[in-house]
C-alpha cells in the first residue's frame, strides 16, 4: 500500500516538473538526481517488517515503523525544496536537499555492509 503510495506521489512530481519545465527548463540530471534515493525505500520497507517478530510488540515496533517508512515522504519534500531553490536561481542550492539524502542512504548502505 505505502509503496503504491509512494510511486504515486513520485508521477504526480514528474507531471508537475513536466509541466513546469515548459517555462523554467528544469534540467532532467537534476529531476534523476532528487529520485535516486527513493530506490532505498522498498529495502526500508522489507527490512520495516520484521520490527513485529517479537511476539509482544509494543508501541515502540509501531513508531519504529512508521518513522521509518515515512523517510521517502522527507525525500520527495526535499524534491519540492530543490525543485523550489532552482526555480528561484539558486542553481547551486538546488542540489543540496538530494545530496543530503544521497549521504544518508550512503551511510545506511555503509553500516548494512559493514555489520
Amino acid at each position: 500500500m505505502l509503496m503504491e503510495v509512494l510511486l504515486g506521489l513520485v508521477v504526480l512530481v514528474l507531471l508537475m516538473v513536466l509541466r513546469s519545465g515548459r517555462k523554467q527548463e528544469m534540467p532532467v540530471g537534476l529531476m534523476i538526481f532528487n529520485l535516486i534515493p527513493l530506490s532505498i525505500a522498498p529495502v526500508l520497507l522489507f527490512m520495516s517488517i520484521f520490527f513485529f517478530d517479537d511476539p509482544k510488540a509494543d508501541w515502540r515496533a509501531y513508531a519504529a515503523f512508521f518513522a521509518v517508512n515515512s523517510y521517502p515522504f522527507l525525500i520527495l519534500a526535499g524534491m519540492f525544496c530543490s525543485f523550489r531553490l532552482y526555480r528561484q536561481g539558486r542553481h547551486g542550492w538546488a542540489w543540496v536537499p538530494p545530496a543530503v539524502f544521497h549521504g544518508i542512504n550512503l551511510c545506511f548502505v555503509a553500516w548494512v555492509f559493514l555489520n
